[in-house]
């Protein structure tokens, strides 16, 4: 309601159809380039080429692989394949085309070279960005997948980023939906390449199985060359080509969800955006998308540089290639630690200098090429759990009482005097998305820690932000359900600090109230920051919607969605006012759920939020048909 005076983003659609949009110059949001949580557990490329292009079904493994691989999507790679070759489209298999998948994008010859050629050098010229951000300390922020999309595509021209957004919402018409990315991600990845997350010390084991001792080379970036992120180690416990590794076995660092990607390479997806992956395997244990516990046995590292190399790469003998993402992006392995073991990841990929990789445990430093034993997480309860101790939270007071909180909430102006503990619960329900936990404002120091079913403890934690800045996030993509406590810990004193908390939730009816044709919702308020929903049901045929927020004091914003949530950077109606009125009206709106957020720019009250909508008759319902009161 402030900021921008634009009359044509009043949202009154009136002679357009709903989701009529122009394609720009930002081709596609950094986390739909990025390979994400979602995507891994609702994408099936396979029985995507099933339905829209059987005769590459057999590709499905060299995509995934790849796409995991790269930690890019495999519809941008999918997109890429149909806009230089038509591969989908044809609905045969063509030799040129095979051989060619990605048209002369890449000189590769095959379809797996290609692929491959084309997925890493996408992602290395995304992380060389990235690199260069997080070396400035500046998040340019979006642009960053458009801006390797365009190093790749034939002319680097607009026109080439225009065709890419055309294919890619062609095949996968759900993006079109969801352009813009919500900008807690963007957050949280600005706050792992800065360095200011890292997983909690108590959720990674080294990736082989606890009491076991093995070798360890130095850090890397995911493809060995480069210095930035250096993600990954290569471990091994002895072996040559052709030896018996059956008894060499690949463990799950932390539990979570296990990906199979291909038949060498597997993924597992971790609480509160952490993942982890695993390559050069055979033998694998699961089927995919399995729940595996920490410490699990996932797969052999394979005896033959066949296996190992599945669907390609390079191996100079049997071990298994570990790497960190976060995100869905590879992370820095700086100051990570894997079973009590703090890495310091030196200056390039495979520096073997002491004085500059090791890891450090009781202040002993082991260099490159030295064994190691897995002693299991520390403070980790049994090394088969999923890391979620419940034990003694070594926080200090347990009879102190939680704040309950909801969700939206802002809970402002906060203090405590030096080692104060104040906690805080926020039930979370299934089928939550993009949870967040955020501090910020005040002066002093004070330091945020959050434990999914259980309180939080100085060392028993599922997120602890280490910011040296009184800002703070954690921030999960896709939680899981259930209570999220948040302990505050006074470092020292502290003042005038805020404690933000959200999620979004389409069945969350506790802030998600349904409206009907008509219905008046009064003396509605929220606290700054806070957040309100509400969802009204649009039946087919219906005309003349209209969405309308007016009256009281302080500023509220609305933001209309159809079909999801909106959120404050990803909406179809967004008024813009400078008023405390705001509308948004279509004049032949889609049928079904349109969903209205009203975000506390600033407190407000008194505010009237109505929805009305001509039926078959065409008499607009009175405004005053159905009310109702906000005490």
């Amino acid at each position: 309601m402030k900021r921008m005076i634009k009359s044509i983003l009043t949202c009154a659609l009136t002679a357009l159809p709903f989701f009529a949009q122009a394609y720009d110059s930002n081709a596609i949001p950094d986390d739909q380039f990025i390979y994400s949580y979602d995507e891994m557990l609702n994408f099936d490329v396979a029985a995507y080429l099933e339905e829209h292009a059987p005769h590459l079904k057999d590709q499905a493994d060299v995509i995934t692989h790849w796409a995991g691989y790269s930690s890019v999507s495999p519809k941008v790679l999918i997109t890429l394949i149909e806009m230089q070759s038509g591969l989908l489209s044809r609905g045969e298999r063509q030799f040129a085309a095979m051989q060619q998948p990605m048209g002369d994008l890449s000189s590769e010859s095959g379809f797996n070279a290609q692929v491959q050629d084309i997925a890493t050098r996408l992602a290395t010229n995304y992380y060389r960005t990235v690199g260069q951000e997080q070396q400035n300390l500046a998040f340019v922020g979006q642009g960053i997948a458009t801006e390797s999309l365009s190093d790749e595509l034939r002319n680097n021209s607009e026109g080439d980023i225009e065709e890419f957004q055309e294919v890619y919402h062609r095949l996968f018409p759900e993006t079109a939906q969801s352009t813009t990315p919500s900008a807690a991600p963007a957050l949280n990845r600005f706050a792992a390449y800065t360095r200011n997350a890292l997983p909690p010390d108590n959720l990674l084991q080294l990736p082989f199985p606890v009491g076991e001792q093995w070798y360890f080379g130095g850090a890397h970036t995911y493809t060995g060359s480069g210095s930035y992120p250096l993600s990954s180690l290569d471990l091994n416990n002895g072996g040559y080509w052709g030896s018996n590794t059956s008894n060499k076995w690949a463990a799950a660092s932390a539990g979570g969800t296990a990906i199979r990607h291909s038949s060498c390479f597997v993924e597992v997806l971790h609480e509160g955006g952490w993942s982890t992956t695993y390559y050069h395997l055979d033998n694998i244990q699961f089927q995919n998308r399995a729940t595996v516990s920490r410490n699990q046995k996932l797969a052999n590292y394979a005896n033959n540089q066949s296996q190992a190399l599945c669907d390609g790469g390079s191996s100079t003998g049997p071990h298994q290639h570990f790497s960190l993402k976060y995100n869905g992006s590879y992370f820095h392995l700086e100051g990570v630690s894997l079973s009590g073991y703090k890495v310091k990841t030196g200056r390039w990929s495979y520096d073997g200098d002491c004085n500059y990789f090791w890891l450090s445990k009781d202040n002993y430093r082991y260099c490159a090429n030295r064994s190691l034993s897995n002693p299991g997480v520390p403070n980790g309860g049994d090394p088969t759990d999923g890391g979620d101790d419940n034990g003694g939270d070594d926080g200090g007071d347990d009879n102190s009482s939680e704040t309950t909180l909801r969700n939206g909430q802002t809970v402002q102006n906060m203090s405590a005097n030096k080692e104060d503990l104040t906690y805080y619960v926020l039930d979370v329900p299934a089928g939550s998305r993009n949870l967040y936990f955020k501090i910020s404002g005040g002066r002093g120091d004070v330091d945020m820690y959050v434990k999914r079913d259980g309180r939080p403890g100085f060392n028993n934690y599922n997120c602890r932000p280490y910011t040296t800045t009184q800002d703070e996030l954690c921030y999960y993509r896709t939680p899981q359900a259930g209570k999220y406590y948040i302990m505050l810990h006074a470092f020292s004193n502290y003042s005038g600090i805020s404690l933000q908390v959200g999620y979004e939730n389409d069945n969350d009816q506790g802030n998600n109230r349904e409206m009907s044709n008509g219905q008046v919702y009064r003396n509605l308020s929220g606290a700054q920051g806070e957040k309100s929903y509400f969802r009204l049901n649009v039946p087919a045929g219906a005309t003349d919607l209209r969405i309308e927020m007016s009256g009281g004091t302080g500023d509220a914003d609305m933001h209309v969605m159809h079909q999801s949530q909106p959120t404050l950077s990803n909406y179809h109606c967004r008024p813009y006012s400078t008023k405390q009125m705001e509308w948004c009206s279509w004049r032949y709106p889609y049928a079904g759920t349109f969903h209205i957020m009203l975000h506390a720019f600033k407190p407000y009250s008194g505010i009237q939020l109505v929805a009305t909508y001509k039926t078959g008759s065409g008499a607009r319902a009175s405004m005053n048909l159905t009310e109702h009161m906000e005490e």
